[in-house]
């Protein structure tokens, strides 16, 4: 299974598991034995797709292609997936009725650091690749504009033909 092919998905009911699935090939789960270890193959995962579309970034002149923008994308919304389920877990922790669970708000504040930076991370890089794609999307809007030859304007000359007597 390639890496940068494959896309991940957290489940919203179990926090323990992520599905990986590459389009119209395979789909499989896993089950990880705690969130925390969960978050730890996320961001192993995430990490190595960023890896593998850098280095081919950098063999290539560094350009974007709509496929690194979509993997990016994907990276963010699995980010904040993440980040939505994390919050809940805080905030179920502090609003229990027999008091807040310091050790869940605890774990839920750690594993939210982490999934804020690599959010932040993922983030910076898409909007990099955004504006290296908008660059080059001007230049040649530009290139092509001054590609346009300019009118010739015909010019009419008098010639004097006047015979002298």
């Amino acid at each position: 299974m390639k890496v940068s092919a494959i896309e991940i998905t957290v489940s919203n009911v179990d926090n323990t598991r992520m599905d990986l699935s590459i389009p119209g090939e395979k789909h499989i789960f896993l089950k990880a034995p705690s969130s925390q270890e969960r978050q730890l193959w996320l961001v192993a995962l995430g990490s190595s797709k960023a890896c593998l579309t850098e280095g081919r970034r950098k063999e290539s002149v560094p350009e974007t292609s709509p496929e690194t923008l979509k993997s990016k994308k994907s990276e963010l919304r699995l980010y904040c997936d993440l980040l939505m389920q994390q919050v809940h877990m805080v905030k179920t922790a502090a609003s229990k009725e027999s008091g807040p669970d310091i050790e869940k708000i605890t774990e839920g504040s750690n594993l939210l650091a982490a999934t804020c930076d690599t959010f932040i991370k993922t983030l910076e890089d898409c909007m990099q690749l955004s504006s290296i794609a908008i660059a080059s999307h001007e230049k040649a809007h530009q290139i092509g504009i001054n590609n346009i030859s300019k009118p010739t304007i015909p010019v009419m000359r008098m010639n004097s033909t006047e015979k002298k007597a």
